[in-house]
Order: C-alpha cells, then sequence, then structure tokens
C-alpha cells in the first residue's frame, strides 16, 4: 500500500518550458495573480528587477509608475489574448497606439507589428514581438492556461489537447469531478 501512495506526493512544481522567446512571454504572463498566486510585479522595483534577472533591462535601472502601470497593462492583455478574450484584440491595438508603434490585425486575424526602439517601448516592444511571432508560428496556439491554477503553460502534448500545467492540476480537476458526481450523483 505505502508504494501506490508514493505517487500521490507532494512533488515541486515542474513545467515544460516553451520554445525560444515564447518562453519569457509565459513567464511574464505568470507573473499575474491568481490562485494560490500573489502579484510578483507589484512595485516598479520588482518589474526591474524581473526584467533585469531575463536580461530585457540593464542592471541597475529604474522605473516609473508610468511605466510599471503600462507593463501591468499589457500583460493583461496578452492574458486576455491567451484566454480567448474577445476585446483583447482592440485592446491591444489601442495600447500599441499609446507606445506609438503600429499593430494591427489583418483580415485573418494575423497580427502586424512596427518595432519601437526606444526606451522602456522597447522591452515592451520586444515582448510584443515575441507574441506577433508566436502567433504567426502558431506556437502561440500551445500557450494554454491551467483550467485548474490559471498559470500559463505550453502544451507539448501532440494533438494539443493540454487542459493543465502540471499532473498535480490534473488531479486536482479529476478529484474536484468526483466529488461533484458522489455529492450529485452521477450525470
Amino acid at each position: 500500500m505505502p508504494a501506490r501512495r508514493a505517487h500521490l506526493e507532494k512533488r515541486p512544481r515542474t513545467y515544460a518550458p516553451a520554445p525560444g522567446h515564447l518562453e519569457t512571454l509565459r513567464g511574464f504572463l505568470n507573473t499575474a495573480p491568481g490562485d494560490r498566486r500573489r502579484e510578483a510585479l507589484a512595485t516598479p522595483v520588482a518589474l526591474a528587477r524581473w526584467l533585469e534577472g531575463r536580461s530585457l533591462l540593464p542592471a541597475g535601472s529604474s522605473l516609473t509608475e508610468t511605466v510599471h502601470r503600462q507593463a501591468l497593462e499589457i500583460r493583461s492583455i496578452l492574458r486576455g489574448l491567451l484566454e480567448r478574450d474577445p476585446h483583447a484584440q482592440d485592446r491591444l491595438e489601442a495600447f500599441c497606439s499609446e507606445l506609438q508603434s503600429e499593430i494591427y490585425f489583418d483580415s485573418k486575424g494575423v497580427p502586424r507589428f512596427r518595432l519601437v526602439t526606444e526606451g522602456f517601448d522597447r522591452v515592451l516592444s520586444h515582448l510584443l514581438e515575441v507574441f506577433i511571432h508566436a502567433r504567426q508560428a502558431t506556437t502561440w496556439r500551445r500557450l494554454k492556461a491551467c483550467q485548474a491554477c490559471g498559470l500559463a503553460f505550453y502544451d507539448h502534448s501532440r494533438n494539443r489537447s493540454g487542459k493543465w500545467c502540471t499532473e498535480r492540476c490534473g488531479q486536482r480537476i479529476r478529484a474536484a469531478k468526483i466529488r461533484r458526481q458522489k455529492k450529485y450523483g452521477r450525470r
């Protein structure tokens, strides 16, 4: 019996990384507060540290409240695109007009973008460029929000049917389903 329980022990969360720069974008999306998570980018200093750790900002950079607000806004918009929010594309186009960059979606829904090369807008433009390339290469479709915890994960399954980031989250979903079935009867 103990051998059967060994697989149920708590294991550290492990995520299969997304390919290339999409992993940085996935990490950025996962800084948002959610199920059992607190805001990882609560201050401009925290944002600067996160960006410095990924070589997106020179060491010792300081960021303003306006820049911090922009970063949280672009994260919210990209998170909306990940979760298939129907208004996210319009929000992204409006946000990019503030950055004085160009983004638009053509008639097929393919995003087009002109990269900004100045200041902090360059960092935001890099994140948007990663999104654009992922969308064009269809790897964006494999980036999903976990149904159990809400974290962004890259679906490595052959048929793109992944619904959760780790097996632990899958166990939570299945256990909840079983509890509902027991409580309300089989359906």
